[in-house]
């Protein structure tokens, strides 16, 4: 189907064995079709058998020139691509439209209310220090999906108070109602190529805690010492910058407001320069 839709320019987003197996069945239909892949994990999953080895199916494949470029959405890796003699930009994500202002405190109730949602847990996504820090937080109301059996527990063992508690993510439209019903979403993660949550939650008025390594907001010191925790294992940390998130939501959503027009207009110029 590809081969006769006469489309000039393909793109493989994350780049599975079987979009690498789609390449080289293409490349023999249609031989002088561009081809690129866009890479969306970082550099712990090295560590991962199947990342590992698919990665490297498309390193040889960007070296052999049966694609032009890998495009990453972790900054910085393309230069690591580049060193090593592989095309590749950065596309940065973005979440489009008005930003919101937070709710207002009517519609929150009693408590602070602390939404994490969670699409997995593995070592690169582990909320326990997260979970502490609800416990240290006074009137600390939990708001979360994605638990499994041991966040569940650390959740009794610590008297959380909850208000939301989902054993599954919840659907994305869901997550966006869910969202505004808190004062801050924590998002402490160890690694993130470009997080979307946090771009998500921001837009829709609720400031969001991240982890120190993605690129969001190192541009923009009054958001990132408030928004990107320095020692994401740390859970005094994180009570410590939920508490002043929620107290200064106001400045800080005004301040993504003025940040995002130029962010959001920096990554509509990333997708262009990747595509051309």
């Amino acid at each position: 189907v590809l081969a006769e839709s006469g489309v000039e320019h393909i793109i493989f987003s994350g780049g599975d064995e079987m979009h690498f197996h789609l390449l080289l069945r293409l490349r023999e239909l249609r031989p002088n079709v561009r081809a690129d892949m866009l890479w969306h994990a970082c550099y712990l999953q090295f560590k991962e058998d199947y990342n590992w080895r698919i990665l490297r199916l498309w390193m040889d494949a960007a070296r052999a020139g049966l694609i032009d470029s890998i495009g990453v959405v972790k900054a910085g890796m393309d230069e690591f691509f580049r060193s090593l003699g592989i095309p590749s930009k950065l596309v940065m994500n973005m979440v489009p439209g008005e930003v919101m202002d937070p709710p207002t405190a009517g519609d929150l109730g009693d408590g602070t209310h602390l939404g994490m949602w969670l699409s997995s847990i593995g070592y690169r996504k582990i909320p326990h220090a997260m979970l502490a820090a609800v416990a240290m937080t006074p009137n600390a109301v939990l708001h979360a999906a994605g638990l499994d059996a041991r966040c569940n527990e650390v959740i009794d063992t610590l008297a959380i108070r909850c208000a939301v508690r989902e054993p599954r993510p919840v659907p994305h439209d869901q997550l966006l109602e869910h969202i505004r019903r808190t004062h801050v979403s924590m998002y402490v993660t160890f690694a993130e190529c470009c997080p979307m949550l946090p771009l998500e939650s921001m837009q829709l008025g609720v400031p969001c805690l991240l982890g120190p390594a993605s690129h969001l907001f190192e541009d923009e010191p009054f958001l990132f010492e408030r928004l990107v925790v320095p020692f994401p294992d740390r859970a005094e940390v994180i009570a410590r910058m939920a508490r002043r998130a929620a107290d200064e939501r106001e400045s800080i959503i005004n301040a993504y407001r003025a940040y995002a027009r130029a962010y959001n207009e920096r990554a509509a110029a990333s997708v262009r320069e990747f595509l051309s």
